[in-house]
């Protein structure tokens, strides 16, 4: 059998093939740049509420494992680009300078007039939406967003990435409140047992089981997460909160090949009802994110 695997991020693809090697699926699990982007808001948040870093982000992190530099850049009336920091805790100790007051996780969709929707675009580099980092200030919000490159294709220590997280939109109004977390567990919920059914009635054991799986976790008393088991400071997050995050997490089943988004059906209404419940179980799985992530 050939080898089979899902592009979801330069991160994911090294973490993947280190753990497993070639010759298996890829399984299903958070996107690697959105895990480092839920890193560093967590840690911030510590350093912003308090003043002082309890807990350390640094390349040891399972977020930076295969990350050889992280920057943070804005820009000047020149659009000059300016690195403020090279650390996660030069960036927290620049913001509280700047007089932020608290990271929360963004997500914009495509709003792409191409058929393909967002589900199905997530896999291919650009597709899907954005994930940013929103920065709360007293009257604003200004939004940063990621980049990663393959710099040192050979290191010994494979860490061949170079990430870097710019401004795009300074001084821009604040987002809405957050989708309450109860809110955003029902929805999660139905989605699931919507699409377990339908993986079920079609004989998709597999994928039936990691949606059965994914909605057990809501329930779970004590929730977890296969890998980035640091990827949150595990004290700011309440029982709720982590059930929706690792649901979510596993139920991010939307990939290249090999994953949810390969499978067709001989029977046309199969696959329509199959873009229903995809495309819905997508948008809920990106509002629970959200919903977890910016709660208190």
């Amino acid at each position: 059998m050939p080898p089979e695997f899902v592009y979801l991020s330069l991160i994911d693809t090294c973490l993947f093939f280190d753990k497993f090697g070639a010759n298996c699926i890829f399984p299903c699990n958070m996107n690697g740049t959105l895990a480092l982007l839920i890193a560093l808001i967590s840690y911030g948040n510590e350093y912003l509420s308090k003043g002082v870093s309890f807990h350390q982000l640094d390349f040891s992190n399972s977020t930076l494992l295969y990350c050889n530099k992280i920057e943070f850049n804005t820009t000047d009336s020149l659009s000059n680009i300016l690195t403020v920091a090279n650390s996660p805790q030069h960036w927290f100790e620049f913001l509280k300078t700047e007089g932020c007051k608290k990271l929360r996780i963004c997500y914009r969709q495509s709003n792409s007039k191409s058929h393909i929707r967002d589900y199905q675009s997530d896999s291919f580099l650009g597709g899907g939406g954005q994930w940013l980092i929103e920065a709360i200030y007293n009257n604003y919000s200004g939004y940063w967003t990621f980049d990663q490159r393959v710099t040192q294709p050979n290191a010994a220590d494979k860490r061949i990435l170079s990430v870097s997280l710019n401004t795009i939109q300074e001084k821009s109004p604040q987002l809405s409140p957050v989708l309450p977390v109860e809110k955003a567990r029902q929805d999660l919920s139905a989605a699931l047992a919507a699409i377990e059914e339908f993986a079920a009635t079609n004989k998709q054991d597999r994928w039936a089981g990691i949606f059965k799986k994914a909605l057990e976790i809501l329930n779970n008393p004590k929730p977890n997460i296969d890998y980035y088991k640091d990827f949150i400071i595990s004290d700011q997050y309440s029982v709720p909160r982590k059930q929706l995050l690792f649901s979510a997490s596993l139920a991010d089943v939307f990939g290249g090949i090999g994953s949810w988004n390969d499978i067709l059906y001989s029977n046309i209404e199969a696959n329509k009802i199959n873009i229903q419940l995809s495309a819905d179980l997508y948008d809920k799985i990106n509002a629970a994110v959200v919903a977890a992530v910016n709660s208190n």
